[in-house]
């Protein structure tokens, strides 16, 4: 392991017997609790509700995401889109405060990601 070149240790899509086991059960399972149907109805109501809240706060740039993999991006300027990962970075703070765990991301940091249960 001390001389794997960069890129030499595979990666999520390795293809190894095992992690093909692991998927195909994973699979079984997301169909027989029809996961599928629970992302789709986590982003109605995640993008119903943060999509309210874009058009009453300017420092929401954007929402996306899909199934139950939502984020908002958050921008000191809607009209130039230009990152706030400081309002992200203290938004993130006040969330964790409170009990829920949120995600940071993004080229620039301005990311808030959620990936809630239902």
């Amino acid at each position: 392991m001390d001389a794997a070149h960069a890129g030499g240790l595979g990666g999520t899509y390795g293809g190894n017997p095992v992690a093909c086991a692991g998927a195909l059960g994973a699979i079984e399972t997301m169909k027989e609790l029809d996961l599928n149907a629970k992302a789709k109805r986590i982003e109605e109501v995640m993008k119903g509700r943060l999509t309210a809240m874009a058009e009453k706060f300017d420092i929401i740039g954007d929402v996306r995401g899909r199934g139950a993999m939502i984020a908002v991006e958050l921008v000191k300027d809607r009209a130039t889109k230009e990152p706030n990962p400081e309002a992200t970075a203290a938004l993130a703070k006040a969330c964790h405060a409170e009990g829920l765990l949120v995600l940071t991301c993004g080229t620039y940091g301005n990311v808030l990601r959620f990936l809630p249960r239902w």
